[in-house]
């Protein structure tokens, strides 16, 4: 979990507590006048020039590799090491090759993860989010579907139930 207050991206920490990071669909890194990037409130819709976002496709490819890379390197390590993954609300998009790509090669070298996919009941992507990781888990632990959304999971969640 991020504890820096100002979103610096070179002085991110922990807590004690599970490390969450929200990479697809986040609006809140910006750009500032000395061209480095910070996480803080949602900016893209306030000052456009200054948000950072990764589109699908090559310009996401090129920011994830350089000026979001601190990011994205430390939550692929962690998702390596993690002993359990909970995927709250993302579906892994088909326009989004790169971060699937990451992901699912993150869970396959992470054989001791427990993997849960909480997308809401009924969700049509479902069935196909948890194939795909399930692909990667060759140790057997596959991927427990909560069929609750978002607002229950974290409403209901107890740390020491995963």
């Amino acid at each position: 979990m991020f504890k820096n207050k100002s979103g610096d991206l070179n002085q991110i920490k922990y807590s004690q507590g599970p490390s969450v990071f929200h990479l697809h669909g986040h609006v809140g890194w910006r750009r500032d006048t000395n061209g480095l990037i910070h996480r803080g409130d949602p900016t893209a819709h306030v000052d456009p020039d200054a948000a950072v976002l990764g589109m699908p496709g090559p310009t996401k490819k090129e920011l994830s590799e350089s000026q979001l890379d601190q990011v994205w390197n430390l939550a692929f390590h962690e998702l390596r090491e993690a002993d359990r993954v909970v995927f709250v609300g993302y579906r892994f998009p088909e326009s989004d090759g790169l971060a699937r790509q990451k992901i699912l090669d993150a869970l396959r070298a992470n054989q001791k993860a427990r993997v849960y996919i909480v997308l809401g009941p009924g969700n049509k992507d479902i069935a196909r989010v948890q194939a795909m990781i399930n692909w990667t888990r060759v140790s057997g632990l596959d991927a427990e579907v909560e069929q609750m959304w978002a607002e229950d999971f974290f409403e209901a969640f107890e740390r020491d139930r995963l």
